[in-house]
């Protein structure tokens, strides 16, 4: 009897670590969910934290998924179509789909950035390579996403930075990917927006390097950081938090998120 009870635990907890594995709102019985299950178990050493994004059609389901800084999978279920999921990364991205007898096909492709590197004119900007030079550092910080093309992101830029740095934390200003730095910078002058780089030698105007590198992450990318700006990521401890915060708000309710945030566990 005792064996029967085992066997039928091993049984439920097989289900329910399946289970794990896909969102919970995603469709109950898409087609190859066996096959699909499979192979995200390949893709992920643990259960992934999955997020729900938008939808690719009415019947179809999207959701995304990351277990290391700049590698994100998305996955696509529908009540009639078939399955698939895509990896996302700088380095190379691959599209995997069933067919109708739950076959798999690998159509590998080339990695995704916004801006390809020109050895004699390359661009200022903000790469996960960037990223995971700030994550291990393990200092806390702020990185604010922002565009010349929405104003408040423009006139609210030196408040949050100033209530930012208040509470101790880095600043870390990333431009949108669309804006060239000249644009962002008569933005700034045009709003009357001015501040000083200071430095061991000297105070400076802010160059490209500091205050206009350009969206070009793929782990900021997939976490929605150009839908809408001012967007900021709270990062610390090695980590960057999953929740972000989106607009303009009151000093004392930058702090309280941040704060917040901080207090969120991964």
């Amino acid at each position: 009897m005792k064996y029967i009870i085992l066997g039928l635990l091993l049984t439920v907890s097989g289900h329910v670590f399946a289970a794990d594995y896909l969102p919970e709102d995603s469709y109950k019985d898409f087609k190859c969910q066996k096959e699909v299950l499979t192979q995200l178990k390949n893709f992920f050493p643990t259960t992934p934290q999955w997020d729900r994004v938008a939808d690719v059609s009415f019947d179809t389901q999207a959701f995304r998924a990351s277990n290391e800084v700049g590698e994100w999978y998305e996955l696509h279920v529908a009540e009639k179509d078939m399955p698939s999921v895509t990896f996302f990364s700088t380095a190379k991205m691959a599209e995997y789909k069933w067919d109708d007898k739950c076959h798999m096909t690998k159509a590998p492709g080339p990695g995704f950035e916004f801006f390809k590197q020109n050895k004699k004119h390359p661009i200022e900007n903000f790469s996960d390579a960037d990223l995971k030079r700030v994550l291990k550092t393990n200092k806390k910080g702020v990185i604010y996403i922002w565009s010349p093309r929405m104003v408040y992101s423009v006139t609210e830029f030196t408040r949050f930075k100033t209530q930012i740095e208040k509470k101790g934390f880095e600043f870390i200003p990333v431009l949108d990917h669309a804006v060239a730095a000249d644009e962002a910078m008569a933005a700034l002058k045009k709003a009357g927006v001015e501040f000083k780089v200071r430095t061991a030698a000297n105070v400076r105007e802010p160059s490209s390097v500091d205050y206009y590198k350009r969206l070009n992450s793929v782990e900021l990318y997939m976490r929605n950081a150009n839908l809408h700006f001012p967007t900021l990521f709270v990062y610390g401890n090695g980590k960057l938090q999953s929740r972000r915060i989106v607009g303009v708000m009151t000093n004392e309710g930058i702090g309280k998120s941040i704060d917040e945030i901080m207090e969120e566990k991964q």
